[in-house]
């Protein structure tokens, strides 16, 4: 691991778990918000089983924030990954269920 650490870590203090948990975070977090899209897209507007994804979603994406977007405060709301997935299945021309 500290072979590891030393390839990729470039300026990121403290020890090789350290960074090999954010990077976990980080890294899950963007593979997860491509499977959480699709479940939230496939679900109609203000269904339960939309609700929880996005519920989801946005708590993975926030234990990843202060890796992730370093010197921001604060915590990404619901209602902005419930949009974000709306513009940009949009954006595809792809409809989502309800909406």
């Amino acid at each position: 691991m500290s072979l590891w650490h030393l390839t990729v870590s470039g300026n990121i203090s403290g020890s090789p778990m350290q960074f090999y948990i954010a990077y976990e975070r980080v890294k899950s977090s963007v593979v997860d918000t491509v499977r959480w899209a699709r479940r939230i897209a496939a679900e109609p507007t203000g269904s339960p089983a939309r609700g929880k994804a996005v519920q989801e979603l946005t708590a993975k994406i926030n234990r990843a924030r202060p890796y992730w977007f370093q010197g921001r405060s604060g915590v990404l709301a619901a209602d902005r990954v419930a949009s974000a997935v709306t513009e940009f299945h949009e954006a595809q021309g792809k409809s989502i269920p309800g909406v």
